[in-house]
């Protein structure tokens, strides 16, 4: 199929080209979309659709193209075709920095150098000087400039553009920068150590916002849905991205071959788990925030723009992650709380996407690592991911060193992803050894916390008594659902039948662990039996609620 879907894209890319040869753009441009279908990284047709839409006059979204097409596949001709639409735009400084950030990664290109001269000779009056330029794309912070950001990221990622071949306004520059967004970034595929000081101040480079670390293992087809939707999600930052194969034994290794060269790729020769792979992942980024990302992930428009903004909003958050749809649109991830059993658990799991309570942004204890973005130097400063876990708690272990140093993790539900969740094979095989581990760390530290959100919420958390399964539903329907209980058990009571009003307590609890009035109950005829297990227990969780035992 895969090899089919190549041959089908290469033949309507050469009937679009006979179209745009002969004058036909907009016939040319149905054949190459159509062939995008069929391969959605082929750069030459988001070259293609640029220079007909070019040739038509539509500018900005031909410069669209040409940006996504370089990013895709390094052309020289599509540099000289950015250099030209900046000429054409009467932005000299702009076109001498695309230039130059060039040659910084391919020094010894003669055509680009000597292109640079030529214009450099030609517009000496009007070029600003290199230490301006260079000063001026220095920090290493995301700053919240907008006209700073597009520069920044612009010249990174080298866009692709053609000549215009109408008269454009340098206020056109400007909207055609907000329109086109920022692209993934080009890094030097060369690894080098972050810490690694510049020779001087012209060679110093703006840190890179973000890198997507994608740990891999088999599943190729869940892989090619993700950066697919990945490189069409982005709004405003820029970002690099690493993959991370854990000695899958499918087609991946095959897949990973035909990316771009600009995706770093870092391969095991066997399964080394989640964590060793996202470390060593986070060995590798440049960027100032790392974002863990799971391949079975389908990431929506703007979910990066989301993840950052929320960051670089207080100096004081950690960790951010967002909401996780199942692809029936139900709830995988709205925030991860923690269950009177000191474990855990995915907050409003299979509840409906678009309830309020899992549309707004709010703090959390934990949230997932499938989408989980953190500053590279936090995340060093805290060992990285405890490689001891295996495929589970990894995630919650680390924002739980977070938290112990007074930083923020934020749920932010703008951040929207699908997510298969869980489909690589093996994954739950370690699970038991990974709570006890997580048990003897955290289990005495932990403090329950689910009930706050289902108080603010005003949901209840019900356990089904026969599978222990959770369900979850409004007050209302809790109480009539209840009452009968607590009344049958106030008749028992008056009639001396202590036991069973006892026991009807405790069906109460054990089905609504956190309803008040049942808690009271409990406490209030476990004292009378002495059953000290649900004296303590009724007496914690009454506790935990701020509920004094007496009134």
């Amino acid at each position: 199929m895969e090899q089919q879907n190549s041959d089908q894209s290469h033949q309507l890319n050469n009937e679009g080209n006979k179209f745009m040869q002969s004058g036909q753009f907009e016939s040319a441009i149905e054949k190459f979309k159509a062939a995008l279908q069929l391969s959605p990284l082929n750069a030459s047709s988001y070259k293609n659709i640029g220079d007909c839409l070019s040739n038509l006059g539509n500018n900005k979204e031909a410069l669209e193209h040409y940006i996504h097409s370089f990013e895709l596949n390094q052309n020289i001709e599509a540099l000289i075709g950015a250099g030209n639409m900046f000429l054409e735009f009467g932005s000299y400084h702009e076109v001498i920095l695309l230039y130059k950030t060039f040659l910084a990664k391919q020094p010894d290109n003669k055509v680009i150098k000597q292109r640079l001269e030529t214009i450099e000779n030609r517009h000496n009056g009007t070029s600003a000087p290199t230490a301006h330029i260079t000063n001026d794309l220095e920090s290493n912070d995301v700053t919240t400039n907008e006209e700073h950001k597009t520069k920044a990221n612009i010249y990174n990622s080298l866009p692709d553009f053609n000549p215009a071949t109408s008269s454009t306004t340098n206020d056109d520059v400007s909207s055609v920068k907000k329109t086109t967004g920022l692209r993934i970034s080009l890094p030097n595929t060369t690894e080098r150590s972050c810490t690694q000081q510049p020779q001087s101040d012209k060679e110093q480079k703006p840190q890179l916002p973000a890198s997507i670390i994608i740990p891999v293992y088999n599943q190729v087809e869940l892989t090619k849905l993700c950066l697919e939707y990945l490189v069409r999600s982005y709004k405003q930052y820029a970002f690099e991205v690493i993959i991370i194969d854990n000695g899958s034994t499918d087609k991946t290794e095959h897949y990973l071959n035909t990316l771009p060269k600009a995706i770093k790729i870092i391969r095991n020769d066997s399964n080394l788990g989640f964590a060793r792979a996202c470390n060593q992942g986070a060995a590798a980024a440049e960027g100032k925030y790392l974002v863990f990302l799971n391949n079975d992930t389908i990431p929506q428009e703007g979910w990066i723009d989301e993840l950052i903004t929320t960051a670089e909003s207080d100096s004081s958050t950690g960790v951010v992650s967002g909401k996780l749809l199942f692809p029936n649109g139900k709830i995988q991830h709205a925030g991860v709380a923690f269950h009177v059993s000191r474990l855990p658990y995915h907050l409003y799991m299979d509840k409906n996407g678009n309830e309020p309570y899992v549309n707004k942004q709010r703090e959390f204890n934990a949230v997932t690592g499938a989408c989980l973005l953190i500053k590279k130097t936090l995340f060093t400063s805290l060992g990285t991911f405890d490689e001891h876990f295996e495929n589970g708690l990894e995630d919650i272990d680390l924002c739980l060193k977070v938290k112990e140093q007074g930083k923020k993790i934020v749920y932010n539900p703008k951040c929207q992803l699908l997510h298969f969740a869980s489909r690589s094979s093996g994954r739950q095989s370690k699970m038991d050894q990974n709570r006890k581990l997580f048990q003897e760390r955290w289990g005495t530290k932990i403090i329950p916390d689910d009930f706050k959100y289902l108080l603010e919420d005003n949901m209840e958390l019900g356990a089904d008594p026969d599978t222990g399964e959770f369900f979850y539903l409004d007050r209302s329907t809790l109480e009539a659902d209840v009452q009968p209980m607590l009344q049958e058990a106030n008749v028992l009571s008056g009639q001396g039948n202590i036991q069973k009003c006892y026991e009807l307590c405790c069906k109460a609890v054990n089905k609504y662990p956190y309803h008040i009035e049942s808690l009271k109950q409990l406490y209030k005829w476990a004292s009378h039996l002495r059953e000290e297990d649900n004296i303590e227990l009724s007496q914690n969780r009454l506790q935990l609620l701020n509920i004094p035992l007496h009134e």
